[in-house]
């Protein structure tokens, strides 16, 4: 007895853990969190179930992610908690999920969740049978009741005694819940034709929802919605519309503005909880500054601010210095917690600064908001300018030198704290949107590698890698990860012209096509099947939908191939979101980007370039237009059966210099070697022939 009390307390004193699961050799960090719970998890898996199968018991399922608050919480509460875990391992097989891994599972049981309880949430948890059906969920529960809702221990207790009890009545209930989740739903009929009506409806929706203090479309908690900011700013740059310029502008501004964005590190953080964008849900996500440094970059050519281009660079720069990934891609997200606390990474006192600027820290807390009352938690402050944002508007005094000098300064200081942790898994369709962002700002040798990161196994095997960490890879077919890779890959070639990215693309998009049709043009989200149903993911939501993307993807290669089966596909597919598009077109922001190029075919603008096929800077960048750079030499060694071929064919240098060709449903204006015409041709007023 002595020498196992001692062995016990050398594996505490040396940090060693007494449980260790299934879970410890994945992939995930989040389900790496939970290796060493006394719970006995397995991952997702056939053997899984069958285990189920094997000892009659029901499957407990919990679904979450890395940055998810609320996920710890449940974990530390109950599944570190020995009692609990003796009752999940006796009594029922437990299954842990990544959401980010598997989406397509995700969406399934979240399904079940909202038709069992009226809403949904993260952690997931969802009680099913061995054959995969749910018959019981929710989201977090507290290890003992609270507030008139029953205690974990009491779920567990009840469903197992209701499993030995009432089994037959529990595997009525769950097919029934399956077979209504999975009924083919009939979509309603289509009031309209697709046309620039269904494209205003969209707007005044968005205006109807609008803040017009400050900016945004809900109430609190408020979302950045950068879909809807990018389908504003497509129709801005079509229309002119002055009060859409307003909404994007009052938008863009007051979030760079307030605690959502981190004033001293860069990036945007997940939502703000108040309604003025203050006070953040503090965890940071890669496709959020994904999505939104893009909209930022084209909203500052658009509106031709330094401000807006300014905000796009920080959040390239935190993205680099923070998220990068030896292997090639980028992390996933950082937690929302520090020190067991939330955004006690990211808050400050006035002692605290004056320790740290001295002289120059009485300035900079009037201007950033750092008080002795505070202004979140605590008497902490989140730096913001939104009671300054006058005085910092200009953007000569808040990138000088001096302002520079301070933010670097409190930024060091902020790095010696603990840091929140961070998920370093790659996901594809989130490194996808990063490839459209960071070649929105320029960062095109960035992009670069990342695409040659996630093609690598596409050209070895056939097949893309939906996550990976270190050597550790997850192979599972997902839509999203080739709609968005794709995409990427589409704006990374029009930037650099280099043909690799075209071509990969162009497959992408077949494969799409052949791996996850559903026939009426929409798409699975998977190839495989959940609980042998293949889920159709239809809804724009924190991030744009598979179904979304390919449509996008599918436009772009019609307008830069002329190969009409992508318009039917584009066209095919808008026409069945029809219905959707008229009642709730806010839901749907990202496809009707293809809706806009269906209706308004956009301007091209293809740039012949000489010795360097990246031109920074063209003064006729918009969100609208597909501008294309390509070398003349890439061009003269184009085979004659290329898909690209009917885009630049005769198109050449003329004076062996840079020269552009302005088109539109592939016909083209005479060539010239000034930007400044090309610039002024495309002033003229838009029209949709």
């Amino acid at each position: 007895m002595r020498f196992a009390l001692f062995f016990l307390l050398i594996l505490s004193c040396s940090g060693s853990q007494v449980h260790t699961n299934a879970l410890i050799h994945e992939a995930s960090p989040y389900l790496l969190q939970h290796a060493h719970n006394p719970v006995d998890w397995l991952p997702w898996s056939d053997a899984a179930f069958e285990k189920a199968r094997r000892e009659n018991k029901p499957v407990f399922l919990s679904i979450g992610y890395a940055a998810c608050h609320w996920c710890h919480v449940m974990e530390h509460e109950s599944f570190e908690n020995e009692e609990i875990a003796a009752n999940l391992n006796e009594h029922f097989v437990s299954i842990k999920v990544d959401r980010e891994e598997r989406p397509d599972v995700d969406h399934h049981f979240m399904q079940a969740v909202q038709r069992m309880t009226g809403s949904g949430g993260w952690p997931l948890s969802v009680f099913l049978t061995p054959d995969r059906k749910p018959f019981y969920g929710g989201t977090y529960w507290a290890p003992e009741a609270r507030y008139g809702r029953p205690g974990f221990m009491d779920v567990l207790r009840g469903l197992a005694n209701a499993w030995e009890t009432e089994r037959d009545s529990i595997l009525s209930s769950a097919t029934a819940l399956h077979d209504a989740i999975h009924e083919e739903v009939a979509l309603p009929a289509a009031e309209t034709k697709l046309s620039p009506a269904l494209l205003d409806s969209a707007v005044k929706a968005s205006e109807r929802n609008f803040d017009p203090q400050y900016g945004g479309f809900s109430r609190a908690p408020k979302f950045p919605h950068a879909m809807e900011l990018a389908m504003l700013l497509r129709y801005y740059s079509r229309t002119g519309n002055a009060a859409v310029r307003h909404m994007i502008e009052l938008t863009l501004n007051n979030m760079a503005r307030g605690g959502i964005f981190d004033q001293i590190g860069g990036g945007f953080h997940r939502y703000s909880t108040d309604e003025k964008w203050l006070v953040p849900h503090f965890e940071k996500m890669l496709y959020d500054n994904a999505l939104l440094m893009q909209v930022y970059e084209a909203a500052s050519h658009q509106f031709d601010s330094y401000s807006l281009h300014a905000v796009a660079l920080r959040c390239t720069g935190w993205l680099m210095s923070c998220m990068r990934l030896p292997e090639g891609g980028y992390a996933s997200s950082y937690d929302a917690d520090s020190e067991g606390e939330e955004g006690k990474y990211y808050v400050w006192t006035p002692d605290e600064t004056d320790g740290v600027l001295g002289e120059s820290a009485a300035e900079f807390n009037r201007l950033f908001d750092i008080t002795v009352a505070g202004n979140f938690e605590h008497g902490y402050s989140i730096p913001n300018r939104l009671k300054h944002a006058s005085e910092t508007a200009d953007p000569a005094f808040l990138y000088g030198d001096w302002m520079e000098e301070m933010i670097n300064t409190l930024l060091a200081r902020r790095d010696l704290r603990p840091s929140p942790a961070r998920d370093d898994k790659a996901l594809c369709d989130w490194n996808g949107l990063l490839i459209s962002g960071l070649t929105e700002v320029g960062q095109v040798d960035v992009a670069r590698q990342i695409a040659e990161r996630f093609l690598r196994s596409w050209q070895r095997d056939g097949e893309l890698v939906h996550s990976f960490l270190g050597d550790k890879e997850l192979r599972v077919q997902l839509l999203m990860d080739y709609a968005a890779l794709g995409n990427g890959l589409l704006d990374l070639f029009c930037t650099t012209g280099e043909l690799r990215w075209f071509d990969a693309a162009y497959q992408l998009a077949d494969e799409i096509e052949r791996r996850f049709a559903k026939g009426d043009g929409l798409y699975y989200m998977s190839e495989d099947a959940v609980a042998g149903v293949r889920s159709v993911d239809l809804f724009d939501s924190a991030v744009p939908s598979g179904n979304s993307l390919a449509g996008n993807l599918f436009i772009k290669l019609y307008y830069l191939t002329g190969e009409v089966r992508f318009r039917d596909r584009a066209e095919k597919h808008v026409t069945t979101l029809l219905p959707y598009l008229e009642r709730m077109p806010t839901a749907f922001s990202q496809a009707l980007l293809t809706a806009e190029w269906l209706v308004f075919p956009p301007e091209q603008v293809v740039v012949v370039a000489t010795d360097d096929a990246t031109m920074p800077d063209l003064p006729f960048h918009t969100h609208n237009r597909q501008v294309v750079v390509i070398r003349s030499d890439t061009i003269e060694g184009l085979p004659q059966t290329h898909p690209l071929r009917s885009l630049l064919d005769g198109k050449s240098l003329l004076n062996a210099r840079p020269t552009y060709y302005v088109c539109k449903n592939f016909a083209c204006d005479l060539p010239t070697n000034d930007p400044i015409v090309v610039a002024n041709a495309l002033r003229k007023p838009w029209d949709a022939k």
